[in-house]
This record gives C-alpha cells, sequence and structure tokens, in this order.
C-alpha cells in the first residue's frame, strides 16, 4: 500500500471519529436541558448570525487540517466541556415567574354566589334557559295556531236550545207549522183598481149625533164634579179621597218653596213645630201676629206651590209627630191614639208609625189648606227627632225635607248626629233645609243639621222678614 492510500485511509478515520464527536456534543443529556427564556425577535436574529459565524470559522480549520484535530479521547472532552460551557455563557438564563399575591378571603354570601356561578357556567345553565325559553315560546306558537285552525265552532240550531240560534230556529219551525195550518196567510188580498172620473163624489156619510161635553170650568170641588153628567155611564163621574194618597208617589219631580228656601225633586216632606211655644207673638206692625199664625201663612204658600204630579206630605210634631191630614189638631181623642214616643236612646226600638205620600192634583191640596188653616197649637214639648226620623222612615224616602221649629238649644239631645246616621244609612241621602221661627236659641245646631244633610239654613226674625242664615252669623 502507498503513502497516499494511507494517508486517505487515516483521514477518513479522522473524519470519522470528528464527526462522532460532533454528535455527542450535539446531543446533550436530558437533564442539562433547561427551559430559555422567551426573546425578542432582533436579539434571536443575532444569536443566530453568531452561532452560524462561528460554525462556518471552525469548521473549515478542522477540515482541512487534519493534523490538528484530537486524537485522543482526553483532548475532544474538553474541547467539548469549552465548548459547553461558551454555549451557556452565550444562552440567556431562564425566566422565573414572579408568585402571584394571595389572594383575600371572601365572605361566606360571596363565596356561595361565586361557586354557584361556576356550576352554571360549567353546565351551560344560561345557554340551557335561553334554549328552554325558545323552545316553549315556538310550543305555545305552534299550539295556539293548531287549535285556531282545528276548532270549529259549534252552533246550535236544534229547536229548545239555550243559543241565540236556537232560538231563531224554534221561531222559525213554529212559523213554518202555522202557515201550513193556515194557507189563507199565504194569498195576498185582491186588490181593486178604483178610478174617478171627478173630483166630486155622489157619497154622502150621514151626520153624528151631538155628544155631550162636560163643562169643567164651574166645577171648583170633588162634590161639584159628582153632579155632572153621566155621559151616557151607568153611574155619575166622580174621584175618590185624597186621605191615603200614594205611597211612592208620580210624576218627573218639580220646584218647592219654603221660608225663603228652594228645592228640586219628585217628594217632599215639611216638618213643622206645632208644639205650644209656637203660640208666642211676634214683633210686627198691626194685628197681633204669633209665630204659629206666620208658620200657617207660610205652609199654605208653599203648598199651594207645589207642582201637581208630585208626591208631598206635612207633618205636625211636638212631643210626638203624625200627618196633617190623619188626625186634627185640636182632636185630644185622635191625637191620644196616634201618640207614640222616641228618645235618643230608644231610637232604634221605636216603632215609628208609617205614612203615605198625597199625590199632587187641584183637589189634594185644596184640602191640605184647608186642614192647615183649621189647625192650631195644643201639646207642650218640642222632640225634634220625632219628626225627623217619622220623614226618613218614608218608603221611598223623601228627596226634599224642610225643617222647621222655634226650639231651645237645649231640644237637640244628640238628634243631630242621630238624624245624619239615619239619612247616610239608606242612600241616596235626603237634603234637610232647616229653618228657626223668631227663638234663635239654637241656630247653630239646626246649621249644622242642615250643613250634614246638605242643606240650607234660614231665619225667620221677630219681625217676620227671612234671612239667610250666614247673614244671619255675620250680624252675629
Amino acid at each position: 500500500m502507498s503513502e497516499m492510500e494511507l494517508h486517505a485511509e487515516r483521514s477518513s478515520a479522522e473524519d470519522e471519529e470528528f464527526i462522532e464527536d460532533r454528535h455527542q456534543e450535539l446531543e446533550l443529556p436530558a437533564e442539562k436541558v433547561q427551559p430559555r427564556q422567551a426573546m425578542e425577535l432582533p436579539k434571536l436574529v443575532d444569536d443566530v448570525s453568531q452561532a452560524a459565524q462561528a460554525a462556518a470559522e471552525e469548521k473549515p480549520s478542522k477540515v482541512v487540517s487534519g493534523s490538528e484535530l484530537p486524537r485522543s479521547e482526553d483532548g475532544s472532552s474538553d474541547k467539548t466541556k469549552g465548548n459547553e460551557e461558551q454555549r451557556a455563557a452565550k444562552e440567556p438564563k431562564p425566566f422565573i415567574a414572579p408568585k402571584p399575591p394571595p389572594e383575600e378571603p371572601l365572605d361566606p354570601e360571596q363565596a356561595k354566589k361565586q361557586r354557584w356561578q361556576k356550576l352554571a357556567d360549567k353546565i351551560g345553565l344560561r345557554t340551557l334557559g335561553m334554549s328552554f325559553g325558545v323552545h316553549l315560546f315556538l310550543l305555545l306558537t305552534a299550539t295556539f295556531v293548531g287549535v285556531s285552525q282545528v276548532m270549529d265552532r259549534q252552533v246550535d240550531f236544534l229547536p229548545g236550545g239555550s243559543s241565540a240560534q236556537s232560538q231563531a230556529a224554534a221561531a222559525e219551525l213554529t212559523h213554518k207549522i202555522q202557515t201550513k195550518k193556515n194557507p189563507w196567510l199565504k194569498e195576498k188580498p185582491k186588490m181593486r183598481k178604483i178610478t174617478v172620473q171627478t173630483l166630486s163624489s155622489n157619497i154622502v156619510l150621514p151626520e153624528m149625533p151631538a155628544m155631550e161635553v162636560i163643562d169643567f170650568s164651574k166645577i171648583n170641588n170633588r162634590m161639584d164634579l159628582s153632579k155632572a153628567p153621566s155621559m151616557g155611564l151607568s153611574q155619575p163621574m166622580g174621584l175618590g179621597g185624597a186621605g191615603g194618597g200614594f205611597g211612592a208617589g208620580v210624576g218627573t219631580g218639580g220646584k218647592f218653596n219654603f221660608l225663603g228656601q228652594t228645592a228640586f225633586g219628585r217628594r217632599v216632606v215639611f216638618v213643622v213645630d206645632f208644639s205650644s211655644s209656637m203660640s208666642q207673638p211676634l214683633k210686627v206692625d198691626g194685628p197681633r201676629t204669633t209665630r204659629f199664625d206666620l208658620l200657617k201663612k207660610e205652609l199654605i204658600k208653599a203648598v199651594k206651590r207645589i207642582p201637581f204630579g208630585t208626591a208631598y206630605q206635612v207633618l205636625y210634631f211636638s212631643d210626638f209627630a203624625w200627618p196633617h191630614n190623619q188626625v186634627g189638631t185640636t182632636d185630644e181623642e185622635g191625637l191620644a191614639k196616634c201618640y207614640w214616643e222616641i228618645t235618643p236612646d230608644n231610637y232604634k226600638q221605636a216603632k215609628i208609625p208609617v205614612f203615605k205620600y198625597i199625590q199632587a192634583t187641584q183637589f189634594t191640596l185644596q184640602d191640605s189648606v184647608e186642614v192647615i188653616q183649621r189647625s192650631n197649637t195644643s201639646r207642650i214639648y218640642t222632640n225634634w227627632g220625632s219628626g225627623l226620623l217619622m220623614a226618613l222612615s218614608a218608603n221611598p224616602k223623601p228627596d226634599v225635607i224642610f225643617f222647621m221649629t222655634d226650639g231651645n238649644h237645649s231640644d237637640e239631645q244628640g238628634w243631630i248626629d242621630i238624624v245624619t246616621a239615619e239619612n247616610k244609612r239608606k242612600l241616596p241621602m235626603s237634603v234637610i233645609h232647616t229653618s228657626v221661627m223668631a227663638q234663635v236659641d239654637a241656630a247653630f245646631e239646626i246649621d249644622a243639621m242642615a250643613k250634614r244633610n246638605n242643606g240650607s239654613f234660614t231665619v225667620v226674625r221677630e219681625d217676620g222678614m227671612v234671612m239667610k242664615g250666614e247673614e244671619y252669623f255675620k250680624m252675629k
């Protein structure tokens, strides 16, 4: 073998040894591998370029000069250690993340809320609820549309049913049956054409006998009316008495006036004081005039103005109350039979007599005027509650009550509260207008009675003049 061949063989063996050492340098042990810190892009590029340059400088020298290659294991290990130290110096140290600060402890409520929130996020509770709501809405919509399309309106056309269609069918069936039973109903009446040649006619109607006519102009009362011609009837014409009157009254209502006050309604009751104190004289010019004389004058004026068709009654009261047309004021025996008792303590147990309204006509009003003219005072005591509660006990209640008294302050006895409560017990309330006659000791109480029952108050002075309650209290 020549020298050249030996030199080539030796060179190839050296090259293989170098390559094997190089592989050992690159294959580092697992325990020496450490995580590298993330580097910025420019620094990484510099490291790569430096490593490539160092490899380029190192390789040619080793390939060209084979004599400089390490020939023993000790030399190669020293060189490998030097390269490792150089690479370790160039490589950056690993990044160690700082420990996070300790979390503050949560209170039990927040911890419980956080656990539920984590559980809801874990199982997708929000998404599940939204999905459930959407599907439920779609299901309800589909159900409504399907039911409205499928459900058919049921109509009962059978005669005798309870629906409107069944009643119409029954009526139509009845009409058909009657038409079949009576065929003449289908036939149309035969029409004849009537023609005339002239405007005058030869037909003359017979003269009607003259009818009897009653002249009412000369009739002044019901007794005169009974003397009128009978008009061919078996009995003469007449009217019944007015004592009973009408319980509910008729008519559409009208206007009433009494002692400077005006009211409107269909039913009116005058409650006036007939006690013995009303016999005291007034301070007026001319002949002697008592309070009772002035009362009768104003009461007759008010009764005459009552509209026809309305219902009215006049109640006298002293220690008890009674209708003016029931018994005369001078009939002691009759008054004794009508007597009844009521006090503020037993008004709920008291048996209040029931009176009847009188329908206002020309004759009934005239009867009332005559009764009032014949009346006189005869009893001593004054009991406000007897007349007012008797008026409120009527069925139906009066729309308007006119109350007049000359009582004292001591006569009140709690009747204002009792009367107001009884008036409110059955609605609508009756309007109560009040007046005092000459004696003004109870003016404040009588005014309170009116205000609490939607009425007004007037005062009749000693000289017979009437003034409004507001004016009177301003003067006081």
